[in-house]
C-alpha cells in the first residue's frame, strides 16, 4: 500500500487516472472540473507497464515532457481510494509540475517494485483501444492486476 508523509493536497495524473472514467469509477462520482487542470511534468517517460493495459512513469532524458492533469483539494478518502487503487506496486512520491506557467509541489505515483516496462505509453491511443479493455482486466478499486 503507498505511503508517504504527509497527505498531498493535489496529485498528478500522468496515466490512467487522467481518463474522467476511471476517475469516477475509483472514487464512485465525477471530480468537479474546477479542481482539474492540465500540468506538465519534466525529466520523465511513460511506459506501459509490460502484459497489462496500464502505465507507469520511469525516469527519462531532462527534455521528455509528460502532459498530464493535476488534481487538486484532495481529502483524505478521496487519497485512501487512489492509493488503494494504486496497489502494492506504487508510492506516491514527492515532485514539481508546471501548471499555469507556475510551479506547483504534488505527488506522483511511481513504482517501488521493478516492473517490466514495455513501449512507450501513449494516452490518446490508449483511450481510444484500451480504456475499456483496464476496465474490464485490470482494474479493481482495490488494486489494479499485477503484471
Amino acid at each position: 500500500m503507498p505511503t508517504n508523509r504527509d497527505a498531498p493536497k493535489s496529485l498528478f495524473f500522468y496515466g490512467t487516472l487522467k481518463a474522467a472514467e476511471v476517475r469516477e469509477a475509483v472514487l464512485g462520482y465525477k471530480v468537479p472540473e474546477n479542481r482539474l487542470a492540465a500540468a506538465k511534468l519534466s525529466g520523465f517517460e511513460v511506459r506501459r507497464v509490460a502484459g497489462t493495459f496500464y502505465p507507469m512513469i520511469v525516469a527519462g532524458p531532462p527534455e521528455a515532457m509528460i502532459v498530464g492533469v493535476l488534481l487538486s483539494g484532495i481529502d483524505r478518502r478521496e487519497l485512501d481510494r487512489f492509493d488503494r487503487l494504486e496497489g502494492a506496486d506504487y508510492q506516491r512520491a514527492d515532485v514539481a509540475v508546471e501548471c499555469d506557467g507556475q510551479m506547483h509541489a504534488t505527488q506522483i505515483y511511481k513504482p517501488i517494485n521493478r516492473l517490466p516496462a514495455a513501449e512507450l505509453w501513449d494516452f490518446a491511443s490508449w483511450y481510444k483501444k484500451d480504456l475499456e479493455n483496464f476496465l474490464s482486466q485490470d482494474f479493481d478499486p482495490g488494486g489494479v492486476r499485477r503484471p
